[in-house]
């Protein structure tokens, strides 16, 4: 099964937790609508001994079935 990696680099690391909040509240429950998604996650970066500092602050994943009829979600601004 495909997935779709997204990354996500934040201007202002102190919004993580409204940005996480957005996230699951907007764009979760509108890429699971999606016919063709059969998972979605978030998952936020850690710092780690030897990681990056280049690092994306977050990462969602897409568990897609079908690349072809499967399209990007664009949450509306609230």
């Amino acid at each position: 099964m495909p997935k779709v990696f997204f990354s996500y680099y934040l201007r202002d690391a102190d919004q993580a937790d409204e940005f996480a909040t957005r996230m699951l509240e907007v764009v979760e429950p509108a890429a699971s609508a999606e016919e063709a998604v059969l998972g979605w996650t978030l998952h936020r970066s850690l710092d780690w001994p030897g990681g990056s500092d280049d690092r994306a602050d977050f990462v969602s994943v897409a568990d897609v079935t079908d690349l072809r009829r499967w399209r990007t979600v664009r949450p509306t601004a609230s």
